[in-house]
């Protein structure tokens, strides 16, 4: 096994390429380090073929196993986090393979003059509903697999908001205890509290990597890097600090701009016509700010435009933050996204499974 200073190194070389490059690099450590810390008597290839809902490590080693090259604009039936939910890894172009049942599942687009149509292991699949697509995933692989009947189930839609709260609070602790923060945009402002904004947005703290502070969604696993944003240093200050002249304390904090050679993903929204230059300056501004909710993968249930309304998991992610996690009732009249939730929730508990 190769030690872990030359991945550390890789690190600082691949800074200029942007967040991607430098985040493998991290992950690289990471798992050099974990490894070196486990039991050498466990059997390691007996523990990969077990399947383990519950595990989210083992979900994460599925997933962060797909790269672009090899898993790129697939349907989003097929995303990587879908695939990955259902026992999937990512072994190759297209290419996927269940490390339980060793079956191997081809999701390939094939253009036929001037039209195509999406295969799985060379069957057509053009227009099937979304239903069939999650048969595949689930059929694809060996009858006997225990993957055919069970998924990872890490979605918000899954938890009460008395677990959302409790898991905003730890992402949040462990997001203050980092050195730098980026500047956070919320409901179209600088966030005042902006550890909050991203725990409650699904992102966490990773780590830190030559002077890099890393952070990433704990759902979907897109990595950003802080020093990619306008970011500010982290302060620790006592909580009666806070309340009152916490704002005006953190504005006058020195604003730190992107670092040079490092990627600043942007949304692209529509722009106001004839607006001052003031706005201009201050919309250019906030383009190195930091959107906690679109710069999530576009399969991810956190992710939503800044032109669009909050999907049911962003929401009801948001709304565990701002009630502390009450599981009393909403205030305000239901909507009907959560309206459907609720009935979708009681319809699972009371109909029986389906067996094949």
């Amino acid at each position: 096994m190769a030690s872990t200073e030359p991945e550390t190194q890789s690190a600082t070389a691949d800074t200029s390429r942007g967040p991607d490059a430098v985040a493998e690099s991290l992950e690289a450590v990471m798992e050099q380090s974990s490894l070196a810390g486990q039991d050498v008597s466990e059997d390691t290839k007996t523990k990969k073929r077990k399947c383990r809902e519950e595990d989210l490590e083992d979900f994460r080693h599925r997933l962060g196993s797909f790269k672009r090259p090899w898993w790129f604009n697939k349907p989003l039936a097929f995303s990587a986090l879908a695939a990955a939910r259902r026992g999937w890894q990512n072994v190759g172009p297209d290419q996927l393979s269940c490390p339980v049942c060793s079956a191997e599942l081809t999701i390939k687009f094939e253009a036929k003059r001037l039209e195509g149509q999406w295969m799985a292991n060379g069957q057509p699949m053009a227009d099937a509903p979304a239903g069939i697509s999650h048969e595949i995933l689930e059929k694809g692989h060996s009858p006997f697999c225990p993957w055919r009947s069970v998924e990872v189930k890490n979605d918000p839609q899954w938890y009460s908001d008395k677990e959302l709260a409790a898991d905003v609070e730890t992402r949040s602790a462990g997001l203050l205890a980092m050195k730098h923060l980026p500047v956070v945009l919320e409901g179209g402002q600088e966030a005042a509290n902006p550890a909050d904004a991203l725990a409650s947005a699904g992102w966490e703290a990773v780590g830190t990597v030559d002077g890099r502070d890393f952070f990433r969604c704990s759902i979907c696993l897109r990595t950003h890097i802080v020093q990619s944003f306008a970011h500010r240093e982290t302060e620790a200050k006592e909580p009666e600090e806070i309340s009152d002249g916490g704002s005006s304390a953190r504005k006058k904090r020195r604003t730190c701009q992107p670092v040079a050679g490092l990627w600043t993903p942007q949304i692209r929204v529509i722009s106001q016509p004839e607006s001052e230059q003031a706005e201009q300056a201050e919309q250019e501004e906030r383009m190195t700010w930091f959107d906690p909710h679109a710069f999530h993968h576009y399969y991810c249930p956190l992710f939503c435009h800044p032109e669009e309304e909050l999907g049911i998991a962003a929401a009801r992610m948001l709304k565990a933050r701002s009630t502390d996690g009450s599981d009393g009732p909403s205030p305000g009249p239901a909507t009907a996204a959560e309206k459907a939730e609720s009935l979708v929730r009681d319809l699972h508990v009371i109909l029986p499974e389906r067996k094949d």
